[in-house]
Parts: structure tokens; C-alpha cells; sequence
């Protein structure tokens, strides 16, 4: 029987529970805002894209500190950014593309069904994110992991459950039929594009660059793009926010900076954990955060009540995780295959191919001399968080 890594069982289940967390907060600070700026028909507003527009901008500003810093420690600043742009952008550009979409999606569902719903139907991420790495990642598992898998879903399905016909919709939400159908429909997209990004995002920190590269290209294409969208889709929204009341507009502020904290710590957390985990494991581990947007509702929002039910889901979920994490060898994808390539080889300094992959990642290192994006490196000095 395989032996079970119980330091790196603990690091993922815990380190997926942070960024579960992570992304509850963000989502009712998102409730928060909407129900700010947009709970009146006739006045509200939403501010989607400049919400999106301020994330991905402190995102790019702080991680190009990181290279400036890195470039006054004798770094090159050209092999760290410019070349890894010029090698990198076709695959950061989609990643972006499905990043700010898939984000979109989520924040606009708010407004046309509740925040528990639009986050629930956004966590058909998972089964996208399975059906994906076994389509493009060679993923390979065992009857015991999809077992796994059904039952942190089945977990999921309970708190679904639940929030249709135990909890009460928030001050605000919408009630028409017509709009919780679009709402619901603008959750499922997310899932999908969450899919999409997280098996990009997990291809981008193994075989190119790194967290600190990830970060970097994410802030910048992400910048590009909402900008693009807010110049586009919402000057009237900021035009009414300048005139909104005073006391309006610092509970804005508050959402926006609560906002753009949590996704950068989530973003910058998030690289750092998909250098041990894959995108399928990620998903499976955020499953929670339906939970912990539920336990917010209740603390911070006063607008729901918790059952039973909840805390089985919850205790599914984790389980889920746990099975699933058991037999460390069970699975694999091509990024597993690699390590081992390398392992057998040369070590864990040995730099082999696997799919043609992380032969690619050693020369782009070997090349870069001093301003190389080796993982651990990049990991280190990328840390703190998306």
C-alpha cells in the first residue's frame, strides 16, 4: 500500500481551505458592493469591469515592484519581463481572455439571482476541470479518485440543495423568474471559463515561468482587457459614482479595497499552490467556499440560517478531499510523469522532458542565466498571493 505524505496532505487540503476562503470573501464583499450600488432600480449601478480593472492593475503594479527589486539585485529586468512576455503571450492572452470573463460572468450574476446560487453554479468548475485534464493533461485516475471526486461534489449538491429550499434570498435580490434564469446561466459560463483558466493557469506555473511569471502576465493582460471594457461599457456607471453620496461612496471604496485584497492574495496564494497540486485538486479543495459564503451570509450579512444539511455538505466535501489525496501515486498527468522523469534521471535538479513540456521550461531557464523563473524561486520571491 502506498505510504501518505501526511506533510503535503496537510499542506493541500489546508492551503486549498485559505484559498476557499479567499474566494468567499471576495464574494460578499461582491454582495456587499451590489447591494451598495445597485439594490435601487431606478439609481443603481454596477462597477463589474472597474472592479475587475483595479484587481488586475495592483496585481500588475506589485509583482513589476517584485521585478524591479529583483533587477537591483542584479537581475536582468529585459530577460524577466520583455523576453518572457515575447515567448509567453499566446498563452497568456486566452488565459486572460478566460480569467476576466469567467470573472465577469460571476460579479454580473449577482444582480440577476442570489449571491449563494451564482456561486454554486459557478462550482460546476470541477467536472469541466476533470473532463479537461484527462482531454489535454493525459490525467489519469483511479476508480478510488473519481469516487473522490463524486463525493466532494455530491457534498457540493447537498449545500445547493440547501440553498434553494432552506435559506432566504439577500435584501435586494432579484426575484424575477426571467433574470434568476439569466443569473443562473452567467454562473454555469464561469464554470466553465474557471475550467478553462485553472487548467491554463496550472500549464503556465509547471512548464513556463512560474508564479512570479504567472502573476506578472496575469496582471498585465488582465489590466489590458478590463480597462479596454470599462473605457467601453462603463463611464456612465463611474459618472454616477462621482455623484453618489459621500457616505455611499466610502462604503464603495471599503468594497473595492476589501475586494481587490482577497483576489490578490487568492491570485498570488493560488500560483504558489498549483506548484503542488493540480487544477482538478484546486477545484475539488474552493468546493468548500460555498460553505463559508453561507456561514458569511449569517455572520456578516444576516440573511440566511444554516442546517444540519450544511455541515454534512461541508463534511463531504473535505472528505472528498482527503480520499482523494490518500494515494499519493494513484494518479497522474503529465506533469506528475515529468517529476518522476526527472526523479529517475537526475534527481529533482534534473531537467527532462515530459510531452515536451518541461524541456522547454529548462531551456527558457538555462537561457534566462540570473533572471530565470526557476519554480522555487519564483515561488519564493512571488509570495504572498493569485
Amino acid at each position: 500500500m502506498a505510504r501518505i505524505d501526511l506533510a503535503h496532505l496537510a499542506t493541500v487540503v489546508l492551503g486549498g481551505q485559505v484559498l476557499s476562503v479567499l474566494i468567499a470573501a471576495s464574494n460578499l464583499v461582491n454582495t456587499k458592493l451590489w447591494q451598495i450600488t445597485a439594490a435601487d432600480p431606478e439609481t443603481g449601478f454596477t462597477l463589474s469591469f472597474t472592479q475587475l480593472a483595479l484587481h488586475y492593475m495592483f496585481l500588475l503594479v506589485v509583482f513589476i515592484g517584485v521585478h524591479v527589486v529583483r533587477a537591483a539585485q542584479g537581475h536582468s529586468l529585459r530577460t524577466d519581463v520583455v523576453n518572457a512576455f515575447l515567448k509567453t503571450w499566446k498563452v497568456y492572452l486566452p488565459l486572460g481572455l478566460f480569467d476576466f470573463y469567467a470573472n465577469y460572468c460571476v460579479t454580473k450574476a449577482f444582480g440577476f439571482t442570489s449571491s449563494l446560487s451564482a456561486f454554486l453554479l459557478n462550482s460546476s468548475s470541477t467536472p469541466f476541470t476533470v473532463i479537461i485534464s484527462v482531454l489535454l493533461f493525459k490525467a489519469k485516475y483511479k476508480p478510488l479518485h473519481y469516487f473522490a471526486i463524486l463525493v466532494s461534489v455530491a457534498g457540493m449538491g447537498i449545500v445547493c440543495w440547501q440553498d434553494v429550499t432552506a435559506t432566504s434570498r439577500l435584501v435586494g435580490d432579484v426575484a424575477d423568474g426571467s433574470k434568476v434564469v439569466v443569473g443562473n446561466i452567467l454562473g454555469l459560463v464561469s464554470g466553465l471559463l474557471f475550467a478553462a483558466a485553472n487548467t491554463t493557469q496550472e500549464y503556465s506555473v509547471k512548464s513556463l515561468g512560474g508564479p512570479l511569471e504567472y502573476c506578472t502576465m496575469m496582471g498585465l493582460f488582465g489590466t489590458v482587457v478590463s480597462i479596454l471594457h470599462m473605457a467601453l461599457f462603463e463611464r456612465s456607471e463611474i459618472t454616477a459614482l462621482t455623484h453618489a453620496p459621500a457616505d455611499q461612496v466610502g462604503s464603495i471604496a471599503a468594497c473595492l479595497a476589501g475586494f481587490v485584497a482577497a483576489m490578490f492574495l487568492l491570485y498570488t496564494l493560488a500560483s504558489l499552490y498549483f506548484t503542488t497540486a493540480s487544477a482538478t485538486l484546486f477545484n475539488l479543495s474552493i468546493l468548500t467556499s460555498n460553505f463559508y459564503v453561507l456561514v458569511g451570509t449569517v455572520l456578516v450579512l444576516h440573511s440566511a440560517r444554516v442546517t444540519a444539511w450544511y455541515l454534512v455538505g461541508f463534511v463531504l466535501i473535505v472528505a472528498g478531499l482527503v480520499v482523494f489525496n490518500g494515494d499519493p501515486n494513484g494518479w497522474s498527468d503529465m506533469f506528475t510523469r515529468a517529476q518522476a522523469s526527472r526523479d529517475v534521471e537526475g534527481g529533482e535538479g534534473a531537467r527532462t522532458s515530459a510531452d515536451g513540456l518541461l524541456e522547454r521550461d529548462a531551456s527558457s531557464a538555462a537561457g534566462a542565466g540570473e533572471g530565470g523563473y526557476g519554480t522555487t524561486n519564483a515561488g519564493d520571491e512571488g509570495k504572498n498571493k493569485a
